[in-house]
């Protein structure tokens, strides 16, 4: 059966534009959660879900918007993993913890998905939809930095998260390209790295320490 323009019904816009767009996307994410990101292409795409050639891209201009809607579902997902992690916990330090091994282990189970967050190019970043997700796991790292430094100001908070963040996220990225090799494994480094920043988080609360984590 047949719209009147020889569309097929599942793929006509109005009320079913979402719901049409949606299956466009979840295939997409799907392809890259297995890996097929530079794989991945319109056609393709069209082919997998048993639409004609070009119907992708009347929910997506092109494949950088389809890639960018994609990432921005897995920034929600990310978000809620985070959330998760840190829901029902009482004390701030554990919070903190547990946040930071949701972080290494989103990356771990779901390695693909992990670094389609942090690897655009241009184009991909131009179409990144207003009110981006990627806010929300930020702000969960600020207000846990705040809850630990009560007294901080604006910048000291900044400085400790971004501090947290490079590291927590360089060691993950040189353990998923294989390159933590020099005598030290991710699961050797990953619990001592977050104490450390614990311990720093500490000592600058106290007014004792610089921002920087101490050298393991």
């Amino acid at each position: 059966m047949t719209a009147g323009d020889g569309r097929h019904p599942r793929w006509q816009g109005g009320e079913a534009f979402a719901s049409s767009q949606a299956i466009f996307r979840n295939a997409a994410h799907a392809m890259i959660r297995a890996g097929s990101l530079s794989t991945l292409s319109m056609r393709g795409l069209a082919a997998a879900v048993g639409a004609s050639a070009m119907t992708a891209y009347r929910y997506y201009p092109d494949k950088h918007a389809l890639i960018a809607d994609v990432r921005e579902e897995v920034w929600r997902q990310f978000a809620a993993c985070l959330d998760r992690a840190t829901a029902g916990i009482s004390g701030a330090e554990d919070r903190f913890r547990r946040a930071c091994d949701a972080y290494v282990r989103f990356a771990l189970d779901r390695e693909h998905e992990f670094r389609l967050l942090f690897e655009t190019d241009k184009q991909e970043t131009a179409a990144r939809p207003e009110g981006s997700s990627d806010a929300a796991s930020w702000t969960l790292l600020t207000g846990l930095v705040r809850q630990l430094m009560p007294d901080a100001d604006r910048d000291e908070v900044l400085e400790q998260a971004h501090w947290i963040w490079a590291s927590l996220h360089g060691m993950t990225m040189l353990h998923l390209s294989g390159r933590l090799m020099l005598g030290r494994s991710l699961d050797q480094l990953a619990a001592k790295v977050i104490e450390a920043h614990l311990q720093a988080l500490r000592q600058s609360a106290g007014g004792r320490a610089s921002p920087v984590a101490p050298l393991l």
